[in-house]
């Protein structure tokens, strides 16, 4: 039976996340990796680094979520979930979705309020 990444680290908080997508592919020659891409450390994101502290642990992300309420006078929200370890990652073409889930080496998410253009 094969190992899984998340079998190695105590893990904490479930975490879903369903994205609305166009493609799940990178077009042709795009140096840009997709969200699946990143998640799995496959194609454009094969050489980027773990976020976990000890880098001996298995392969993570920080997941940053963006809340713009779009009210005009709420500031929008960054809530950020360090150390993600993904577990599953499914897609439905037919609602343009990607659905991610897993666990996070944190117990609780960091939260800011920030401006529309302090994110990038």
């Amino acid at each position: 039976m094969s190992e899984s990444p998340t079998d190695k680290v105590v893990l904490f908080p479930k975490l879903s996340v369903c994205k609305t997508i166009s493609l799940i592919l990178a077009p042709n020659g795009s140096s840009t990796p997709t969200l699946e891409d990143i998640l799995k450390k496959i194609n454009e994101a094969s050489a980027w680094l773990t976020t976990a502290d000890d880098t001996c642990q298995p392969y993570c992300v920080d997941i940053e979520l963006w809340n713009a309420p779009n009210c005009g006078v709420i500031e929008d929200e960054l809530l950020i979930f360090e150390e993600f370890y993904y577990e599953t990652v499914n897609h439905d073409l037919s609602e343009g979705t990607l659905n991610v889930s897993g666990r996070c080496n944190r117990q609780v998410a960091i939260a800011r309020r920030v401006l529309a253009s302090d994110i990038g």
